[in-house]
């Protein structure tokens, strides 16, 4: 399997906690549009004829002015949004690296390759 590398202009985004629906039990994603938009995004940059397989090394390097989230739910952001489009589920991703980087420059890198381990 190769490796798969692409970049994606914009401040990045971090995962939202899900919210309840008012008068019922159930709860949405307020990140669902924004992660729709993303997997366009990587879609157009990188379009791989299939999905992955077996188990991956993800590298995200989040650059921007206004990086407030945890490391952890940018990370789940962007694993959440290429499900499906890269690999058919983030369980493959078996080791991640997540930087939050400071920089006039807003852009979320990401790295696929095989995990070996």
């Amino acid at each position: 399997m190769k490796q798969i590398s692409f970049t994606i202009p914009g401040e990045p985004k971090a995962q939202q906690r899900h919210r309840d629906c008012k008068g019922t039990k159930r709860k949405y994603d307020p990140s669902a549009g924004a992660k729709t938009a993303f997997a366009w995004q990587a879609k157009a940059l990188c379009n791989p004829d299939e999905l992955l397989e077996g188990d991956l090394h993800m590298v995200i390097l989040c650059r921007g002015k206004y990086l407030r989230g945890d490391w952890d739910n940018y990370g789940k952001f962007v694993s959440d949004a290429l499900a499906g489009l890269y690999y058919t589920n983030d369980k493959q991703i078996k080791l991640a690296t997540v930087a939050l980087i400071k920089s006039d420059r807003a852009e979320t890198e990401v790295y696929l390759s095989p995990h070996e381990g």
